[in-house]
Protein backbone atom coordinates (compact mmCIF):
# COMPACT_ATOMS: atom_id res chain seq x y z
CA UNK A 1 0.00 0.00 0.00
CA UNK A 2 2.99 2.33 0.34
CA UNK A 3 2.37 3.82 -3.12
CA UNK A 4 -0.68 5.53 -1.57
CA UNK A 5 1.48 7.51 0.88
CA UNK A 6 4.70 7.40 2.88
CA UNK A 7 4.10 9.98 5.63
CA UNK A 8 2.54 7.51 8.10
CA UNK A 9 1.00 4.04 8.29
CA UNK A 10 -1.08 2.00 10.69
CA UNK A 11 -3.51 -0.84 11.27
CA UNK A 12 -6.32 -1.71 13.67
CA UNK A 13 -8.23 -4.82 14.73
CA UNK A 14 -10.32 -6.13 17.61
CA UNK A 15 -8.98 -8.72 20.04
CA UNK A 16 -11.17 -10.12 22.85
CA UNK A 17 -13.66 -7.29 22.28
CA UNK A 18 -10.90 -4.68 22.69
CA UNK A 19 -9.78 -2.33 19.93
CA UNK A 20 -6.06 -2.54 19.14
CA UNK A 21 -4.40 0.23 17.11
CA UNK A 22 -0.80 0.48 15.92
CA UNK A 23 0.36 3.49 13.90
CA UNK A 24 3.45 5.65 13.46
CA UNK A 25 4.81 8.49 11.28
CA UNK A 26 6.79 6.01 9.15
CA UNK A 27 6.27 4.35 5.75
CA UNK A 28 4.54 0.96 5.83
CA UNK A 29 7.78 -0.73 4.72
CA UNK A 30 9.18 0.31 8.13
CA UNK A 31 6.02 -0.54 10.07
CA UNK A 32 6.05 -4.17 8.90
CA UNK A 33 9.53 -4.54 10.45
CA UNK A 34 8.21 -3.58 13.88
CA UNK A 35 7.66 -6.07 16.71
CA UNK A 36 3.95 -5.18 16.74
CA UNK A 37 3.62 -6.54 13.20
CA UNK A 38 6.02 -9.46 13.49
CA UNK A 39 4.26 -10.77 16.61
CA UNK A 40 0.77 -10.31 15.22
CA UNK A 41 -1.64 -13.23 15.02
CA UNK A 42 -3.90 -12.30 12.13
CA UNK A 43 -7.43 -11.57 13.37
CA UNK A 44 -10.70 -12.03 11.50
CA UNK A 45 -10.99 -8.35 10.50
CA UNK A 46 -8.30 -5.71 9.99
CA UNK A 47 -8.17 -2.22 8.54
CA UNK A 48 -4.99 -0.58 7.26
CA UNK A 49 -3.86 2.76 5.86
CA UNK A 50 -0.77 4.39 4.43
CA UNK A 51 -1.02 8.16 4.66
CA UNK A 52 -0.05 11.00 2.39
CA UNK A 53 -0.30 14.18 4.45
CA UNK A 54 -2.84 16.82 3.41
CA UNK A 55 -3.88 18.28 6.77
CA UNK A 56 -2.35 17.68 10.20
CA UNK A 57 1.31 17.01 10.99
CA UNK A 58 2.17 13.27 10.90
CA UNK A 59 4.60 13.79 13.79
CA UNK A 60 1.50 14.15 15.96
CA UNK A 61 0.42 10.51 15.89
CA UNK A 62 -3.18 11.50 16.69
CA UNK A 63 -3.36 12.78 13.10
CA UNK A 64 -2.43 9.42 11.64
CA UNK A 65 -4.78 6.61 10.72
CA UNK A 66 -6.52 4.57 11.92
CA UNK A 67 -8.36 7.23 13.91
CA UNK A 68 -10.28 5.93 16.90
CA UNK A 69 -12.55 6.86 19.81
CA UNK A 70 -12.53 5.95 23.48
CA UNK A 71 -15.66 3.88 22.80
CA UNK A 72 -13.65 1.55 20.55
CA UNK A 73 -14.56 2.72 17.05
CA UNK A 74 -11.73 2.94 14.49
CA UNK A 75 -11.77 4.24 10.93
CA UNK A 76 -9.49 4.73 7.98
CA UNK A 77 -10.47 7.40 5.47
CA UNK A 78 -9.36 8.22 1.95
CA UNK A 79 -10.58 11.59 0.67
CA UNK A 80 -11.24 15.09 1.93
CA UNK A 81 -13.85 16.53 4.33
CA UNK A 82 -14.46 20.24 3.75
CA UNK A 83 -16.74 21.12 6.67
CA UNK A 84 -14.77 19.58 9.53
CA UNK A 85 -14.53 22.92 11.34
CA UNK A 86 -18.33 23.18 11.34
CA UNK A 87 -18.65 19.66 12.76
CA UNK A 88 -16.43 20.63 15.72
CA UNK A 89 -17.91 24.11 16.27
CA UNK A 90 -20.26 22.93 19.06
CA UNK A 91 -19.83 20.62 22.03
CA UNK A 92 -17.98 17.94 20.07
CA UNK A 93 -14.25 18.34 20.69
CA UNK A 94 -11.48 17.18 18.41
CA UNK A 95 -8.29 15.40 19.42
CA UNK A 96 -6.28 16.09 16.27
CA UNK A 97 -6.16 18.41 13.24
CA UNK A 98 -7.12 16.08 10.40
CA UNK A 99 -10.38 16.56 8.50
CA UNK A 100 -11.03 12.80 8.72
CA UNK A 101 -11.76 13.23 12.41
CA UNK A 102 -15.08 14.83 11.44
CA UNK A 103 -16.35 11.35 10.54
CA UNK A 104 -15.90 10.24 14.15
CA UNK A 105 -17.39 13.55 15.29
CA UNK A 106 -20.59 12.86 13.37
CA UNK A 107 -20.80 9.38 14.89
CA UNK A 108 -20.35 10.80 18.40
CA UNK A 109 -22.97 13.48 17.80
CA UNK A 110 -25.61 11.01 16.61
CA UNK A 111 -25.01 7.99 18.83
CA UNK A 112 -28.73 7.29 19.32
CA UNK A 113 -29.52 7.24 15.60
CA UNK A 114 -29.30 3.67 14.33
CA UNK A 115 -28.44 4.58 10.73
CA UNK A 116 -25.06 6.21 11.34
CA UNK A 117 -24.19 5.81 7.65
CA UNK A 118 -27.09 8.12 6.73
CA UNK A 119 -25.80 10.63 9.28
CA UNK A 120 -22.44 10.65 7.53
CA UNK A 121 -23.99 11.28 4.12
CA UNK A 122 -26.28 13.96 5.59
CA UNK A 123 -23.59 15.77 7.60
CA UNK A 124 -20.31 15.64 5.73
CA UNK A 125 -19.34 17.77 2.77
CA UNK A 126 -16.58 16.21 0.75
CA UNK A 127 -15.40 12.94 -0.75
CA UNK A 128 -14.74 9.82 1.24
CA UNK A 129 -13.99 6.13 1.20
CA UNK A 130 -14.25 4.88 4.78
CA UNK A 131 -13.65 1.55 6.48
CA UNK A 132 -14.82 1.17 10.09
CA UNK A 133 -14.62 -1.41 12.87
CA UNK A 134 -16.28 -1.26 16.28
CA UNK A 135 -15.29 -3.25 19.38
CA UNK A 136 -18.95 -3.42 20.38
CA UNK A 137 -19.69 -5.26 17.12
CA UNK A 138 -16.43 -7.15 16.58
CA UNK A 139 -17.72 -9.37 13.77
CA UNK A 140 -18.66 -6.47 11.48
CA UNK A 141 -16.83 -4.39 8.89
CA UNK A 142 -18.44 -1.23 7.49
CA UNK A 143 -17.47 0.33 4.15
CA UNK A 144 -18.79 3.73 3.01
CA UNK A 145 -18.17 5.24 -0.41
CA UNK A 146 -18.76 8.70 -1.85
CA UNK A 147 -16.77 9.81 -4.90
CA UNK A 148 -13.69 7.79 -3.94
CA UNK A 149 -12.95 4.20 -4.98
CA UNK A 150 -13.40 1.05 -2.92
CA UNK A 151 -12.34 -2.07 -4.79
CA UNK A 152 -13.01 -5.56 -3.43
CA UNK A 153 -11.73 -9.05 -4.06
CA UNK A 154 -13.43 -12.12 -2.63
CA UNK A 155 -11.40 -15.32 -2.41
CA UNK A 156 -14.06 -18.04 -2.52
CA UNK A 157 -11.53 -20.81 -1.81
CA UNK A 158 -10.22 -19.40 1.48
CA UNK A 159 -13.35 -17.31 2.25
CA UNK A 160 -11.44 -14.02 2.59
CA UNK A 161 -12.59 -10.56 1.52
CA UNK A 162 -9.93 -7.99 0.60
CA UNK A 163 -10.53 -4.30 -0.08
CA UNK A 164 -8.40 -1.35 -1.15
CA UNK A 165 -8.59 1.93 -3.02
CA UNK A 166 -6.83 0.41 -6.05
CA UNK A 167 -7.50 -2.94 -7.67
CA UNK A 168 -3.90 -3.10 -8.92
CA UNK A 169 -2.54 -3.06 -5.35
CA UNK A 170 -4.48 -6.21 -4.50
CA UNK A 171 -3.61 -7.89 -7.80
CA UNK A 172 0.09 -7.34 -7.11
CA UNK A 173 -0.09 -8.39 -3.45
CA UNK A 174 -2.14 -11.52 -4.21
CA UNK A 175 -0.18 -12.32 -7.39
CA UNK A 176 -3.34 -12.41 -9.48
CA UNK A 177 -3.36 -13.01 -13.23
CA UNK A 178 -6.37 -13.23 -15.52
CA UNK A 179 -6.73 -16.68 -17.06
CA UNK A 180 -7.72 -17.04 -20.70
CA UNK A 181 -9.37 -19.78 -22.76
CA UNK A 182 -9.88 -19.44 -26.51
CA UNK A 183 -9.08 -15.74 -26.13
CA UNK A 184 -11.72 -15.10 -23.46
CA UNK A 185 -10.88 -13.92 -19.97
CA UNK A 186 -12.25 -16.53 -17.54
CA UNK A 187 -11.38 -14.91 -14.24
CA UNK A 188 -8.59 -14.88 -11.71
CA UNK A 189 -8.78 -18.41 -10.27
CA UNK A 190 -10.82 -18.33 -7.03
CA UNK A 191 -10.77 -14.51 -6.79
CA UNK A 192 -13.77 -12.43 -7.81
CA UNK A 193 -13.53 -8.67 -8.24
CA UNK A 194 -16.24 -6.15 -7.32
CA UNK A 195 -16.31 -2.36 -7.43
CA UNK A 196 -18.40 -0.75 -4.71
CA UNK A 197 -21.02 1.62 -6.14
CA UNK A 198 -20.91 5.33 -5.40
CA UNK A 199 -23.01 6.75 -2.53
CA UNK A 200 -23.38 3.34 -0.90
CA UNK A 201 -22.79 1.85 2.51
CA UNK A 202 -21.98 -1.81 3.05
CA UNK A 203 -22.02 -3.74 6.33
CA UNK A 204 -20.37 -7.16 6.31
CA UNK A 205 -20.72 -9.66 9.15
CA UNK A 206 -19.45 -13.20 9.69
CA UNK A 207 -22.19 -14.57 7.40
CA UNK A 208 -21.50 -12.19 4.52
CA UNK A 209 -23.19 -8.98 3.40
CA UNK A 210 -25.63 -7.83 6.06
CA UNK A 211 -26.73 -4.71 4.16
CA UNK A 212 -25.82 -2.82 1.01
CA UNK A 213 -27.72 0.42 0.72
CA UNK A 214 -27.73 3.50 -1.49
CA UNK A 215 -27.84 6.96 0.08
CA UNK A 216 -28.58 10.47 -1.20
CA UNK A 217 -25.85 12.85 -0.01
CA UNK A 218 -26.93 16.24 1.24
CA UNK A 219 -23.79 17.87 -0.17
CA UNK A 220 -21.98 17.51 -3.47
CA UNK A 221 -18.69 15.72 -3.66
CA UNK A 222 -16.08 18.26 -4.70
CA UNK A 223 -15.52 21.85 -3.61
CA UNK A 224 -13.81 24.25 -5.99
CA UNK A 225 -12.29 27.45 -4.61
CA UNK A 226 -11.20 30.08 -7.10
CA UNK A 227 -8.92 32.95 -6.07
CA UNK A 228 -10.00 36.45 -7.06
CA UNK A 229 -7.46 38.44 -9.07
Amino acid sequence: LESRGRDASGFAFIDNNQLKVTKAPVPSSHLVKSEAWKNLNLPKIMIFQTRMKTQGDPKNNMNNHPLFTKEGIAIVHNGMIYNDKEIFSGKIKRDAQVDSEAILGVMAKNRKNKDFIKNIFDSLEGIFAVAMINQNEPAKLTLIKKNNPIELYYNSKDDILYFASEREIMQEALNLRTNYKRGFGIGEESYFHYEMEDNHGMIINENGIESYKKYSPKYGGFRYDFANN
